[in-house]
């Protein structure tokens, strides 16, 4: 295994329990939505557990798909009975192909900090339907701990794509005049490191301890969101 690898499979068990990114299902309702999985869909599971939760219709493209993966994902949806329900294409962000207002929500996972955040805004605001909105999850630059990390990564080998700052916010503002954002994982990140030792249940327990922390610090100190690992957009 190299070097790279062996430093992200550490990054990921500190991470472990810690983890709030799927808070990102609490902020929108598929049931009944035509959804768009924007830019990283992956081996489809998003797009069939949005089914499985009720979206009438979901599209996703990746942007590191080739013609065979879409095979392979479409052939997953038709094994599981739900290929009429979703479907999977090549699509470049910043110009899609979609119709106006095509989608009632767009979703995306760690994509905007591979993008040109002015460039991809109106894209996606042009495929949202009136009342749509947009959601993403996506890393934040400023934590000093994270910054050292990222700092160590990039030095056994390159990634593409940058995290958000608070001028990140300030555009995705101007692009979207209801913009929100929330931020989980705060406390968490210097705790992080325990995780490579405690055993499971003692990680779950830490981590509920630590995110009440959080919420309650952020809510307080709304400055130091900034400093937390995750970004949760809201763009309406």
């Amino acid at each position: 295994m190299s070097t790279y690898l062996r430093v992200r499979n550490l990054i990921k068990r500190a991470i472990g329990s810690f983890s709030r990114q799927d808070d990102l299902d609490t902020l929108y309702e598929p049931a009944g939505c035509t959804i768009l999985d924007f830019g990283w869909a992956g081996d489809g599971i998003r797009a069939r557990g949005l089914v499985a939760r009720g979206a009438q219709k979901v599209v996703g493209f990746d942007l590191w798909w080739d013609e065979s993966d879409i095979g392979r994902v479409t052939e997953l949806a038709r094994q599981e009975g739900i290929e009429d329900r979703v479907e999977f294409c090549l699509a470049d962000p910043y110009a899609t192909g979609f119709a106006d207002d095509s989608f009632d929500i767009v979703i995306g996972h760690h994509i905007l900090t591979h993008l040109d955040l002015d460039r991809v805004l109106p894209e996606i605001r042009r495929v949202l339907r009136p009342g749509g909105r947009a959601v993403f999850v996506e890393a934040l630059a400023h934590n000093p701990f994270l910054r050292l990390g990222r700092k160590l990564t990039r030095r056994v080998e390159s990634e593409p794509g940058q995290a958000l700052t608070e001028a990140d916010w300030a555009t995705c503002a101007r692009h979207f005049p209801d913009f929100e954002h929330v931020e989980r994982e705060l406390s968490t990140i210097p705790l992080m490191p325990l995780n490579l030792f405690l055993p499971a249940g003692a990680q779950q327990r830490l981590a509920r301890f630590a995110w009440s922390v959080d919420d309650r610090l952020m809510k307080r100190f709304p400055r130091l969101r900034k400093y937390a690992r995750l970004t949760f957009l809201i763009l309406k």
